[in-house]
């Protein structure tokens, strides 16, 4: 099955390679481009189950999303790539108040800020994951501006000779 509870699973997917090299030759050059296989995770998790999942997978990154939508692709047979960014890394801990603010993928404030005033110390966790994220806003807003090289690689697709 793609999805089980909450524990990160494999996505199908077809690899085009060119494709995919074409689109991290086409990203800014403030990108740090890598790739590999998503596994996918109904919820946030924590620093020893990312661990456990790259140790158990070697997956480049647990999501929440792309998996979802590579199924789709995969079963009406269009091509699929994803394009991530990494905010929160395999030694990063998220912070508790995160996890149990984000629910379906969106971060609820109030539980967030409740969170952060019993847990004081995890503010600073917060703050560093924020600037990547702002890093990571601007970067993917360059990549979906219209023109842009990578948003060009993005929506070409593979080539003839991948299909």
């Amino acid at each position: 099955p793609l999805f089980n509870g909450d524990a990160p699973q494999a996505a199908p997917s077809t690899t085009y390679r060119e494709w995919r090299q074409r689109v991290r030759t086409a990203l800014p050059a403030s990108c740090i481009a890598g790739g590999g296989r998503l596994l996918t995770s109904g919820r946030p998790i924590g620093r020893h189950a990312k661990a456990d999942a790259w140790r158990n997978s070697r997956a480049a990154a647990v999501d929440m999303e792309s998996a979802a939508v590579a199924q789709v692709a995969h079963q009406a047979r269009l091509p699929f790539i994803a394009l991530r960014v990494i905010v929160d890394t395999a030694a990063d801990e998220l912070p508790a108040a995160v996890i149990a603010a984000s629910r379906g993928g969106r971060l609820r404030v109030g539980p967030l800020v409740a969170g952060l005033l019993r847990v004081p110390r995890d503010v600073p966790a917060l703050i560093r994951l924020s600037a990547r994220y702002r890093i990571a806003a601007r970067v993917l807003a360059e990549v979906a501006r219209p023109g842009s090289a990578a948003r060009g690689a993005l929506v070409a697709g593979p080539g003839i000779g991948e299909m």
